[in-house]
């Protein structure tokens, strides 16, 4: 057991000792276009790893994180299984689907807890959360 827990310390310095040889041997070569070469093969392949597990996730879950998946989604729905406010008065609304977003200004929201609400995209990616039936929406962030 002890030695796993020791391969998966080990292994993402050994990741980033490779990447960084990798890119010292690329800036050892004299020619221009192969140089170039050398760093566009460490980025495809540094590129390939991280959108293969971005890929594998649920777009539904990751919704409101700052990277997109190939996936995207516009918006959601929810129900609002928990509600609190913050010390600065805003609210936290916990979501049955795990995800806990957080008003980001003072707009006063009643929200029905038996009525889903909808957080969709807004500008300059923000997000803004609404409830069916209601013709008003606040600002939040998602932060879990």
């Amino acid at each position: 057991m002890r030695l796993i827990t020791l391969l998966a310390l080990i292994s993402p310095i050994a990741l980033a000792n490779n990447i960084e040889q990798s890119l010292l041997d690329c800036r050892q070569q004299q020619d221009s276009l192969k140089r170039l070469m050398c760093y566009d093969q460490i980025n495809s392949n540094h590129t390939e790893t991280s959108t293969t597990t971005l890929n594998n996730s649920n777009p539904v879950s990751s919704y409101g994180l700052k990277q997109k998946p190939a996936e995207a989604v516009d918006q959601i729905a929810a129900k609002v299984v928990k509600q609190k406010k913050n010390a600065y008065g805003y609210y936290i609304w916990t979501l049955d689907n795990g995800q806990i977003w957080q008003q980001k200004e003072k707009a006063y929201l009643k929200l029905d807890h038996t009525k889903n609400v909808i957080i969709s995209d807004g500008a300059l990616g923000s997000f803004w959360l609404s409830q069916e039936g209601i013709n008003k929406r606040t600002r939040v962030k998602r932060i879990k």
